[in-house]
């Protein structure tokens, strides 16, 4: 049975009303007619096709050599050489003595190279007007910023907003180094157990840890983190239940 409907009409339908049939009009090997393209319209979609089939052509070549290029630098390029410049000492009495630099937004003595100083005041004075810092944990007995700045200090307590500035300050100097060769970068950033460690933090989002006057505890930083020059080696400097997607709750 011939198929019906609004779509087709046989032939001898259309040649009765039509006589031979509209010029726009084609008729297919089983005696129905469909509806045949403007000559004009023809032009229009195969110039567009066209042009398309090309601009795809030109962006499958250039991913081509792109890939091709990529390919070859990544399979010759040599890994630069790591230099370890060492920790700035047991405390900030040696510290000062090595010639070392304290970092605010750190909470840490870095050597010279390992230290951002554009980008830690930049963070430290964005939001610095919220934050008071306290030598004791209950808040009482403030240090000023002059004294912070020092860092001649063991250990301090602040908002829990600073915390999480440090950590984003952290993930700055990350994407700062990034591409740069050499890299420098001290240990502390290049640690994926803090990074997991703020990530972990900041996906807690403890509302009362944020609020808390003095909720944050901050430890000076001085023989633990060492300034390295060289290339980061991601996946050697994570530890295989990092890799497996395990996650640390707290920070090293």
């Amino acid at each position: 049975m011939a198929p019906t409907g609004p779509g087709y009409k046989r032939v001898e339908e259309n040649l009765a009303k039509h006589g031979t049939g509209s010029k726009s009009e084609e008729f297919d090997d089983v005696g129905y007619s469909y509806r045949r393209p403007d000559p004009a319209w023809t032009k229009v979609v195969t110039g567009n096709a066209l042009a398309i089939l090309l601009s795809l052509c030109a962006l499958i070549l250039a991913l081509v050599a792109s890939f091709g290029i990529y390919e070859r630098h990544a399979k010759f390029e040599v890994p630069s050489e790591r230099i370890n410049l060492g920790t700035c000492g047991r405390n900030w009495q040696e510290a000062e003595a090595n010639g070392c630099v304290y970092d605010v937004m750190m909470t840490a003595w870095l050597k010279p190279q390992c230290y951002d100083k554009e980008l830690s005041d930049s963070f430290f004075y964005r939001d610095s007007a919220n934050w008071t810092f306290y030598r004791d944990p209950e808040g009482k007995d403030v240090m000023p910023h002059e004294e912070l700045f020092q860092g001649r200090y063991e250990e301090y307590w602040v908002q829990g907003t600073y915390h999480f500035s440090h950590c984003s300050y952290i993930w700055a100097k990350q994407l700062r180094q990034m591409g740069k060769k050499p890299m420098t970068l001290d240990s502390k950033s290049r640690n994926w157990y803090h990074t997991l460690h703020c990530a972990n933090m900041l996906a807690e989002a403890n509302v009362t840890y944020i609020g808390g006057r003095a909720s944050s505890h901050a430890k000076l930083g001085t023989n633990s983190i060492d300034c390295i020059v060289g290339d980061w080696m991601t996946f050697e400097s994570i530890p295989a239940e990092l890799q497996m997607g395990a996650g640390p709750s707290k920070e090293e």
